[in-house]
Formats: structure tokens, sequence, C-alpha cells
């Protein structure tokens, strides 16, 4: 930034908010910004411009493929004496390696704004050390958000695994971000998913944990409309029982990316039909023996899903099948 052409900008309360958020985060998008606090409205680049010009704000980009993405603005120290912090400006400003992981907080602060709270402010409510990979936290029901770089190392990935494995909060639930799944977190009960869905996934979950098994439920019983459902706990895990004529069929969800549930799946013991959101969501199940069932939302279609020549594969279903139970084997012995 170039100091002879910094310009004088009267501060609003609303730059203050602004500030503020910069702060917590670390860095925030335009489009966040202009989102939360100029309600969607053009301006909002405009006066970022005037602040960035004025010292108060800077900015960097996030390039994808080459490709500009994002600027993601961060505060400045002009900015922190504005608002009355004391810390040094490198300690909040966005590291250039990890510039994606602003911009999947940002999409998340546009979600949740202020009920968003950040990593440093979780781990002084927390009391954790500054290493804890928590990226941020929400409050009720207690669930901490960890991030993952596309740039993150194969050590980053084993802290977070060795943190996850700790449990130093047993009743917060965890979610990890990745474009792509770390098999070294499979051991672990965090939910995984992934970067692609978060922005629309970990709300709906938040909300509401039964979301994505209510949706199935529903498009399970435009099937199978007059079949009666209980619900059964199994391995610490709920699921909604289906009893067909060709034996009980147990419903549930990968959508939010259950470690545990995966885990289940590897062997399957009982007839498991899964809602997913693809079948790319499989990536993070590995089939050693047996099968299951999915319903792929954007298929809009059931499949089995078996391992063969150590490769996982999908076979489709139709009604028929799924009527009468052909092509699931496990139905015909898991009472």
């Amino acid at each position: 930034m170039k100091k002879y052409a910094l310009r004088q900008v009267r501060i609003n309360d609303r730059d203050r908010k602004v500030f503020e958020a910069l702060y917590r985060f670390n860095g925030i998008t335009l489009g966040a910004l202009q989102e939360v606090h100029f309600n969607g409205s053009s301006y909002a680049s405009n006066r970022l411009a005037k602040l960035k010009n004025a010292g108060y704000l800077d900015r960097k980009y996030y390039y994808s493929d080459g490709l500009k993405e994002a600027g993601v603005y961060y505060l400045c120290s002009k900015g922190i004496q504005e608002i009355g912090k004391e810390i040094t400006p490198k300690y909040i400003e966005p590291r250039k390696d990890k510039l994606d992981v602003q911009i999947m907080l940002s999409k998340l602060y546009c979600k949740f704004s202020d009920d968003l709270l950040s990593a440093r402010e979780v781990k002084q409510v927390y009391n954790l050390q500054n290493f804890t990979p928590i990226s941020a936290f929400l409050p009720s029901p207690p669930t901490a958000i960890i991030i993952l770089s596309q740039n993150s190392t194969s050590q980053e990935y084993n802290n977070v695994k060795t943190f996850l494995e700790a449990q130093v909060e047993p009743f917060v639930q965890y979610i990890v971000v990745a474009k792509k799944f770390p098999g070294v977190l499979e051991e672990t009960d965090a939910h995984f998913i992934y970067w692609d869905m978060a922005e629309q996934v970990i709300p709906n979950f938040y909300r509401n944990p039964q979301h994505y098994t209510n949706s199935f439920l529903k498009v399970f019983q435009n099937y199978f409309p007059n079949t009666p459902i209980t619900v059964k706990k199994q391995y610490g895990l709920q699921f909604h029982v289906a009893n067909l004529p060709f034996g009980p069929l147990y419903l549930g969800e990968l959508h939010t990316g259950f470690l545990r549930l995966a885990r289940l799946l590897q062997r399957p013991d009982r007839a498991y039909c899964l809602s997913v959101p693809d079948r790319a969501q499989l990536n993070m199940v590995r089939v050693v023996e047996g099968s299951f069932t999915i319903y792929s939302e954007k298929d809009q279609a059931f499949y089995r899903v078996f391992t063969q020549d150590n490769r996982l594969k999908t076979k489709k279903l139709t009604l028929y099948e799924l009527e009468i139970g052909q092509d699931l084997p496990l139905l015909r012995y898991a009472h």
C-alpha cells in the first residue's frame, strides 16, 4: 500500500462493524461483507474501496486454476486502532496460501452472521491452544468447524486427526470441510462435508440435524407409501427402519458425512439404504465386504454399492428390483 496515496474518509458505525468482522475472522470477501453489512447493495464495493484507499483495509486476491476468484479484505493497523484493538497486524492478515479457507469462512459468515464465532473467539471461550485447528464455531448445539485448505499438508491432516481423537470438548460435534476426503480421518467421529456442499449442508444440519433424514423419508415413502417405519438405535446411530416384505431396511443419510456411519458401511451387517447428494459422496466410504444401497438425489435413483476388483462400484436398481428386494443380497439375511 502506498502511503502517499491515502485519502481521508469519515468513519461511520457500519464501517466499524465491518472492521470488527475483519478483525474476528482475519479477512472476509467482498461478497460476504456486501451481503451482511450492506444488505446486498453494490455500494459495498465503492465504500470498501474508499476504506482501502484511506489505509483502513487491504485486499488479497484468491486465484483458482490461474483465474481470479475473489478478493479477501483484511484489517490494517489504522483499522485496528479505529476499533480500539491491540494486536500486531500480521496476526490478523490472512495467509496467502490459505485464502481458500477465508473464502469458505466468508460463505458461512453469510449464512450465520454474528452467530458464527471465529477461531480466536472460540479459543478464548474454551481456553484452547493457539495451534488448535478449529476455523469457526457455532454455539447451540456446540459445533466446531475445521476447514482444510487445498494446500493443507499431511502434517496438518495428522494434527486434525490428533485433535479429534483427543476429544478436547466431548459434547461438541465436529465438522471437517475439505475438497478431498483425508483418509487419515477415517477412524474419527467427525462429520466430513465436501467443500462444494458445505455452504448448503452445514446450515441445514446445524438448524435441523434430521433435515436430510426427513427429506429422504418423504422420497422413500413415495416408493413404499404403506410401509411401516420405526425408529431404532444401532451402534450409537439412529436409523428409521422400513419393515418391507423381504426384510427390515435401515434408512439413513450421508449428506452430513458422519464418519462413524461410514465405518459401519465397510462391513454392513444390516440392509442399509442411505440418501446421498450424489455418488461422489461415496469417496469417503470403503466397502471391505458386503454391500449397501444408496439413493442419489442428483440422479433420483437407487443404487447398490459394492466392491469389485478392489474398486467401489455402483449398480442402478430398477423400481421392480427395489420393490422385491432383488439385487439387495443383505436383505435376505439381515433380520
